[in-house]
């Protein structure tokens, strides 16, 4: 596992937010997987650490429980 993740592999877990895998590569009935971007979660990321650094304009920075509910509430209505 460790010399997997020494070569830039993902080992198994879920990726963190704003990522996904893919399969890199196949070594016998193993499929090795690295991250890449995945753009529609991305944005949800970027968009949290700007609200917890900035803050909106009108307010102190946030904190990452309250920028996940504004952003939920925001799809709902949309």
């Amino acid at each position: 596992m460790r010399e997997s993740a020494k070569q830039g592999f993902w080992n198994g877990s879920p990726p963190p937010l704003g990522y996904r895998t893919y399969v890199a590569e196949q070594r016998g009935a193993k499929n090795k997987k690295k991250l890449e971007i995945d753009p529609a979660e991305a944005e949800l990321a970027r968009l949290i650490f700007k609200l917890y650094s900035e803050g909106d304009g009108k307010s102190r920075p946030l904190r990452v429980k309250e920028t996940t509910k504004a952003k939920r509430f925001t799809e709902i209505l949309n």
